[in-house]
Formats: C-alpha cells, sequence, structure tokens
C-alpha cells in the first residue's frame, strides 16, 4: 500500500513539475479577468444610475415646461429658474454619462496592452518554428 502512495507521490510532484508553471499562469489569468469583470459590471450599474438620472431630468423638464406653456399660457422660459437649472443638471448627467462610458470601454485595454507587448515572455518560447 504504501507503494502506492509513494507512486501517487511522485507522479504528482512530476506532473507539478511539468504544469505548475501553466496552472500559475492560468490563476493569475482568471484573477484578472475576474477583477476587470467586477469593474465593468460596477461601471455599468453606475451608468444605469446616470441613465436613470438624465431620464428623469430630461422627464422634469418636459413637464415643467409643459406646465408653464399649457397651464400659464407661458412661452417665454429664458428667466425660468427651473429651466436654467434643469437644463444644468441635464448637461452634467450627459458629461458624466460619457466619462462613465468612456471608463467603461478602456477597461481591460490597459491589461490587453500589456500582454500583447511580449506574449512570449512568460514561456519562454522564441517564437521561431
Amino acid at each position: 500500500m504504501s507503494d502506492v502512495i509513494n507512486d501517487v507521490k511522485k507522479n504528482l510532484n512530476n506532473w507539478w513539475k511539468a504544469n505548475g508553471p501553466k496552472v500559475e499562469d492560468m490563476l493569475k489569468t482568471t484573477a484578472k479577468k475576474t477583477e476587470e469583470l467586477t469593474r465593468k459590471g460596477k461601471l455599468k450599474y453606475d451608468i444605469f444610475q446616470m441613465e436613470r438620472s438624465l431620464d428623469k431630468n430630461l422627464s422634469d423638464l418636459g413637464t415643467h415646461v409643459f406646465e408653464k406653456i399649457v397651464k400659464e399660457d407661458s412661452h417665454d422660459l429664458s428667466g425660468d429658474e427651473r429651466v436654467t437649472e434643469l437644463v444644468a443638471e441635464i448637461r452634467e448627467n450627459e458629461k458624466e454619462l460619457k466619462e462613465l462610458r468612456d471608463k467603461y470601454l478602456e477597461v481591460g485595454k490597459a491589461e490587453d496592452l500589456e500582454h500583447d507587448e511580449d506574449p512570449q515572455e512568460d514561456t519562454g518560447e522564441s517564437g521561431e518554428k
């Protein structure tokens, strides 16, 4: 029985020597991808929240303008503070939304560039055949 255990230990040790670096590389890649997906998920949620805020402000602006035009029979909105506030908030929402979308698109690109610089660096391959 101890011969079997010793054979298993020897074979596992040989297997780890041959495959350990590959397994470690796979674990590192998995960790990087997990981190990337976590960042993307958070950014998607932030984008969703910003889109909701933008929609709410647009709706509030439309409601306010409608009430001014129809209920108060006023077509002059140039001096209306609420319109000015809502337009400023909408512009800010659009700016932040663009920044969030740009960040979302950039997630993972830095890691991809690092990996693409020298793909044989970790494997020790020269790329010659």
